[in-house]
């Protein structure tokens, strides 16, 4: 298995500790290679003591033309996906050119319309706000009355870009602004109302297979920089997939949470990319 740049870890202030899992080949030197590539980061923080976890790598897998041939006559609903480069983006564009019946649930109604100009025949766009119960019910009934039976859900809506310590005063009355939860709105709040919907509607016909993919993060598993909101709504995703895992046994529901690294999409123009860029170096 390559050591690729797509490496979870995590860094703690305080502690010196440095853990390698047992995924790599033993002959390579993960230890100093990884030090190594991590001098620029201490330069950067100067006294902080790094612990780094290498909880896995993420490997490849082949997927046969043929598999993608399952998706053929499915309906699927994707909730966030009309960035360009972006996973949703990517799943609406896979499961079309694969036949499935594409409903997109998206803030953004222009690319949504240029989607529907291009994609054509059995996609369907409807403009969605996840952060409104009511809107998200507006979606699951549209597709439904148009496809009918919905045979796979992905909830892919997020945000990013915060700057939580940042003291805003107001003027009026001199005292400190609350935070902006927007964050939690999005990727928490709007993922757990897409999750209820689906569960719901996926009820409604017992017999039929379903499936339910939540998008979460590297940031499920370990904390980052400078986004704990971010943190926060992603671990709370990994949180509720954990929680519902054993209430949908034995019901027609498989339930999953991916956890991408970060993606330099316009989502993330905000975020700071230091720690990525140098686990880049590590191919």
């Amino acid at each position: 298995m390559k050591l690729t740049s797509e490496i979870l870890f995590y860094l703690e202030a305080g502690l010196q500790i440095a853990e390698v899992s047992g995924l790599f080949p033993t002959e390579y030197d993960h230890k100093q290679t990884i030090e190594k590539k991590l001098d620029p980061l201490t330069t950067q923080f100067p006294g902080s003591r790094l612990q780094m976890s290498i909880l896995g790598a993420m490997t490849t897998f082949t997927i046969e033309e043929s598999e993608w041939s399952k998706l053929s006559g499915k309906t699927i609903l994707i909730v966030g996906g009309s960035r360009s480069g972006g996973i949703g983006r990517a799943a609406v564009e896979i499961a079309h050119r694969n036949n499935a019946n594409v409903t997109l649930g998206d803030w953004n109604e222009e690319e949504g319309e240029d989607m529907s100009k291009e994609l054509k025949d059995r996609f369907y766009f409807q403009k969605c706000d996840v952060t409104q119960w009511d809107s998200i019910l507006d979606l699951f009934e549209a597709i439904v009355s148009k496809f009918g039976e919905i045979h796979a859900v992905l909830s892919n809506a997020g945000i990013a870009g915060e700057n939580f310590l940042a003291d805003e005063i107001d003027p009026r009355t001199g005292r400190l602004v609350a935070p902006d939860l927007k964050t939690l709105d999005f990727n928490l709040y709007g993922m757990t109302y897409v999750t209820k919907a689906a569960l719901h509607h996926f009820s409604k016909w017992p017999e039929t297979q379903c499936q339910l993919e939540l998008t979460g993060s590297v940031a499920s598993y370990i904390d980052g920089y400078s986004i704990p909101l971010y943190n926060a709504s992603k671990m709370g995703v990994l949180g509720l997939v954990r929680g519902l895992r054993c209430m949908l046994y034995g019901k027609n529901v498989s339930l999953n949470m991916v956890a991408p690294v970060s993606k330099p999409i316009a989502m993330n123009r905000t975020v700071d990319f230091t720690f990525l860029s140098v686990l880049r170096s590590l191919d």
